[in-house]
């Protein structure tokens, strides 16, 4: 580095030196300027803004080499230097002081967590839930149905029925054979209604009993006990029966048809049984209905079986039966 910077000093004193000196072309006839403008003076001038940029840099090295030079040390500053750096070297020998220990902080005790809740199983074992493409009806929670008002819907309006938005209620009348009566199709306390308007309805399941929604397929006919059935999409084709009997009384039924879900209210979870060709006895008040072709008929409990149990369904034929506790 040296070296390169005394070469760039000489380099700037000798160009010094010719700037002094007059030209060796003196006497001679010199060439004319190139004309303004043009490619020659344009070379020219890069060619003198070049040089001026070279003359500056070496002109600042060689500044900046004699300011290093100014900076070195002289003999007394060596000598006194030397003689401090023992007593440096003794200091960073010596161990540093020991810091104050400082007191542990308490630590807290753990928490006490309670162990989470076992998850419970689906609330039907062998029916589907409500599917994801069906959204008019949906269980918040086991006890509390919202229903969106997007499409109509039909329920059963209860005294526990709560509106956000704006419902319009229709109450239904009960279908026979394609006639309409003029028998409030389900009671007057707790009617089946028409849901329109802007937004949503809850319907909270009795004390007791808990909501499960239930699908049916494009095909099929679900038989639903008019007792068990909360609610069902507006889609679905709906129509009153009933199962007579003169000596124990009639059981009213709810034909359902098409592609949609329903909703029932049941105290445990429904259970679905396949019956082939078979003649199965129930109470109606563990029957919740039947998908398939059977032949109801209301028959007097049979000997030994309690009063309170009340009159049961005789089922004959093929089909699946959901039972439950209503």
């Amino acid at each position: 580095a040296r070296k390169m910077v005394a070469e760039m000093e000489a380099m700037i004193d000798k160009r010094r030196q010719g700037m002094s000196e007059p030209p060796a072309s003196a006497g001679k006839p010199v060439a004319p300027p190139p004309a303004p403008g043009s490619a020659a003076a344009k070379l020219e001038n890069e060619i003198a803004s070049e040089a001026q940029r070279t003359e500056e840099s070496l002109i600042d090295a060689a500044q900046r080499r004699r300011e290093l030079l100014s900076r070195r040390r002289t003999p007394d500053e060596v000598q006194t230097r030397a003689a401090e750096s023992p007593k440096q070297a003794d200091s960073q020998t010596e161990p540093p002081a020991a810091e104050p220990k400082s007191k542990p902080e308490p630590v807290a005790p753990p928490r006490k967590t309670q162990a989470p809740a076992p998850k419970t199983g689906a609330p039907v074992e062998v029916v589907p839930l409500v599917r994801e493409d069906a959204p008019a009806l949906l269980l918040e929670t086991p006890g509390l149905l919202r229903i969106s008002l997007e499409e109509p819907s039909i329920a059963r309006l209860t005294e526990s029925a709560v509106v956000r938005g704006e419902v319009k209620p229709e109450p239904l009348y009960k279908r026979f054979r394609g006639q309409t009566t003029t028998t409030v199709f389900g009671s007057k306390d707790a009617p089946f209604c028409t849901i329109s308007g802007s937004g949503n309805l809850f319907l909270q399941a009795a004390l007791g009993q808990t909501l499960y929604a239930l699908d049916t397929e494009p095909k099929e006919k679900a038989f639903i006990s008019e007792r068990a059935l909360c609610a069902f999409t507006g889609k679905l084709i709906w129509e009153n029966g009933r199962i007579g009997s003169e000596k124990v009384g009639s059981i009213d039924l709810v034909t359902i048809y098409g592609e949609g879900t329903f909703v029932v209210s049941s105290a445990g979870a429904p259970t679905q049984m396949q019956v082939e060709d078979e003649d199965l006895l129930i109470s109606h008040k563990t029957l919740i209905g039947w998908v398939g072709k059977f032949a109801p008929r209301v028959v007097s409990a049979p000997n030994g079986v309690p009063p309170e149990v009340g009159p049961m369904i005789r089922l004959k034929g093929t089909g699946r039966v959901l039972i439950g506790r209503l």
